[in-house]
């Protein structure tokens, strides 16, 4: 009897030490928090700067701390329980990716006193998003004490600049010497036997319910007279779906002349059809063989 009422005896001091400790916390706090957090570009780097510029479709990673929480007292342990919700969200509060959604439920011993519970997420940002600013938002609750908070912060992606637009258009029309040229030709001239190639965005296009689209593309080539140099009326089409529904369409054109093509200024007619939308958009787009 001695035995076991001095066990029962060491089990109160521990309780008590424990939420004291946690008493002395919260008081110091005075609410349940969010601490150590923020926005990171790779697995526990340092967070980023707000200068910083993610791109389309790389992973971002984020690291929050919680502090400040209630514990509840049970017959063999202390106890803490908390839910947690973080969400990536657009300037409209659109979400980027699924939540990801968690708890902590542990138990505190008398070593645990300094011990704040941490949590490590990761989201791949969506690969057709046109450059701006965006948000992580977490949100803690805390089961015991019924208290909720919420923090926000704020990241940027790079990338493409899209002008926004209601209705079909190509935005963003460029002429490239090779296919991985980076900077646009500023005259748009080649040689015969040359290899056209032009990138583009499609913009202001329609989505379904599930975020799919569905676009369709053609060519024509005219001469400086007018007749067909080269005519594509299925050039390509392009169709997908995503959580978050696409800003843009990347699309690429090319085609090759022979060493007899003519010296002259062609014209490239560029036809894009919004199945879903309905809408059809062209342009002409010339270059010169020099």
């Amino acid at each position: 009897m001695h035995i076991l009422a001095r066990k029962g005896f060491l089990a109160t001091v521990f309780f008590a030490l424990v939420a004291s400790h946690l008493a002395v916390a919260t008081a110091a706090e005075s609410a349940l928090a969010i601490v150590e957090a923020g926005i990171q570009s790779s697995e526990d780097a340092p967070f980023v700067r707000a200068s910083y510029e993610f791109l389309p479709g790389e992973y971002l990673y984020f690291t929050f701390t919680i502090s400040g929480y209630d514990t509840e007292k049970t017959e063999t342990a202390v106890r803490l329980h908390l839910n947690y919700v973080v969400d990536l969200e657009d300037s409209h509060g659109v979400p980027l990716a699924p939540p990801e959604e968690g708890s902590v439920e542990d138990e505190l011993h008398p070593q645990d006193k300094d011990w704040l519970p941490k949590r490590r997420l990761s989201f791949q940002l969506p690969s057709q998003v046109a450059a701006g600013n965006f948000n992580v938002q977490v949100t803690v609750r805390d089961i015991v004490s019924k208290a909720e908070i919420k923090k926000m912060f704020s990241f940027r992606i790079g990338g493409r600049k899209i002008q926004p637009t209601e209705t079909l258009d190509v935005q963003n029309f460029h002429f490239y010497r090779t296919e991985n040229d980076t900077e646009p030709l500023e005259v748009v001239a080649y040689r015969p036997g040359d290899t056209i190639w032009a990138r583009y965005d499609i913009v202001g296009f329609k989505t379904d319910a599930k975020h799919a689209y569905k676009v369709g593309y053609a060519l024509t080539v005219y001469r400086p007279d007018g007749t067909v140099f080269l005519s594509a009326p299925k050039a390509g089409e392009q169709a997908a779906a995503d959580f978050y529904a696409a800003q843009f369409i990347p699309g690429v054109l090319n085609l090759t002349t022979t060493a007899d093509t003519p010296h002259a200024e062609y014209t490239i007619v560029l036809t894009v059809r919004d199945e879903i939308g309905k809408q059809t958009f062209d342009h002409k787009y010339p270059f010169r063989l020099e």
